[in-house]
């Protein structure tokens, strides 16, 4: 069941990693450059 944490991080971790796409660092969801 340790595995299952790595598949479902919380919604932080994952922003933080999702937020890095080409290696640019996006704004956190709800910014306005998403607006």
């Amino acid at each position: 069941m340790g595995n299952k944490s790595s598949s479902h991080v919380p919604p932080v971790s994952r922003d933080i990693r999702q937020v890095y796409f080409n290696g640019i660092p996006a704004p956190p969801p709800g910014h306005p450059a998403y607006l």
